[in-house]
């Protein structure tokens, strides 16, 4: 058979849309190839959802009859979450949480003029513009919550102690505002703090003595509802001197030089030579007797080293006996340090007077303590009748005096 050529005109070409690239090894070897990716991107303006409305709803909780705000709305294109907002009575907005659901709930509103405004936020984070709600009256709890009961101040040590009560039917209370001024006017008010229901009580610390302030609270319940404020009360931190001198005096006498003030002087000359020769210090006395008349004058140093600690000590006393009456008048310098890091320097004088079997002393003291890597500067004046306590403990000067109750901090 012959074989006969034939001559074509190609007069236009036409392109597949339906064409898909082949791959010889998708063939060969069953290579998955994916599609390509199309990207879709967010439009630059958002519409805002559609059809915003507000309702509510009723249920009876342990015999009480609980009403529930309801704003719903229907879903905006490109749209993946959304923004709302709500206010009573033409007042402040409160923002519901975010949410991509169409619609969110108050549970236990109060009766009043509720309006509500939402905005659409697409996947690039541009917000819509905000789609009202008409203004709906709802029926609800008559009135706001009610204001915190018997709000009073205390004055206490450097503070003022704040107290008040609750209501009945307060369970749905969020927190307790409290605002504070230097008058009692509305200029300069300042958050003080907000606390957390049912706690009743907050302390204002750090204040120095007979510092007052005006406070005025009022209760904010979980809807974001606002009771009226509370009049304005004063209140003074304390300027009790006893209670300053109390907590100076107790952490002075805990320390070394403390309780050296508070140590008894020892008339027996002889004990303390005895004790002096046990610990191996050196004794020097002057001595001179005549019947029951008797002068002395006694120098004791000791110097002590062991595997843990230095010991120095420097005694001096004189004294002067007539039978059973005796004064005195005795110094005492002491040095000592251990391998933990605690040491001390102390000096104290004394001066007593033993009378008719009675005892009496007055003493000065000043010392240097480290404890456990905490530094304490001291120095402090007893006597039987009366003390005065000077510190500096922890970077604070304190100044307390008992005898004319004065005190400066």
């Amino acid at each position: 058979m012959a074989i006969e050529e034939f001559k074509h005109r190609v007069k236009s070409i036409e392109f597949g849309d339906g064409y898909k690239q082949v791959v010889a090894d998708h063939i060969d070897t069953g290579t998955r190839i994916d599609e390509r990716p199309i990207s879709v991107i967010p439009p630059g303006v958002q519409l805002p959802p559609k059809n915003v409305g507000i309702s509510s709803y009723s249920v009876v909780n342990q015999g009480i009859a609980v009403t529930t705000l309801r704003v719903t709305w229907n879903a905006a294109e490109s749209a993946i979450a959304y923004e709302a907002e709500w206010r009573r009575d033409n007042g402040n907005w409160i923002s519901a949480p975010r949410t991509s659901t169409q619609g969110f709930e108050i549970p236990n509103i109060y009766a009043g003029r509720y309006q509500a405004r939402v905005r659409a936020i697409n996947a690039a984070e541009i917000p819509s513009l905000w789609a009202n709600a008409p203004e709906t009256h709802l029926k609800g709890k008559e009135g706001n919550p009610p204001a915190p009961l018997g709000f009073k101040a205390t004055p206490i040590i450097f503070g003022i102690q704040l107290d008040w009560g609750f209501a009945p039917q307060t369970d749905d209370t969020l927190k307790t505002e409290i605002q504070y001024s230097k008058t009692n006017d509305s200029e300069g008010l300042m958050l003080l703090a907000d606390i957390p229901y049912p706690q009743r009580t907050h302390t204002m610390q750090g204040l120095a003595a007979g510092v007052a302030f005006y406070f005025r609270a009022r209760l904010v319940d979980k809807s974001g509802n606002q009771s009226p404020w509370t009049a304005f009360i004063r209140g003074e931190s304390s300027s009790d001197t006893n209670w300053i001198i109390d907590a100076a005096g107790k952490e002075f006498l805990s320390n070394k030089a403390g309780q050296r003030l508070q140590e008894q002087m020892d008339f027996n000359s002889e004990a303390i030579m005895e004790n002096a020769a046990v610990e191996g210090a050196i004794v020097q006395r002057q001595l001179k007797v005549n019947g029951d008349l008797k002068a002395d004058i006694l120098h004791v140093q000791t110097t002590q080293v062991t595997d843990r600690e230095a010991f120095a000590e420097d005694m001096k006393k004189v004294q002067a006996d007539v039978g059973e009456n005796a004064a005195a008048v005795q110094t005492k310098a002491t040095a000592v340090f251990d391998i933990k890091g605690d040491g001390a320097a102390l000096y104290d004088v004394g001066v007593g007077l033993k009378y008719k079997d009675q005892f009496h002393k007055a003493g000065m003291v000043m010392g240097s303590e480290v404890k456990n890597g905490q530094v304490t500067i001291v120095r402090g004046t007893g006597t039987k009748w009366k003390s005065n306590i000077n510190g500096i403990a922890a970077g604070q000067i304190i100044s307390a005096r008992r005898k004319d109750s004065c005190v400066n901090v």
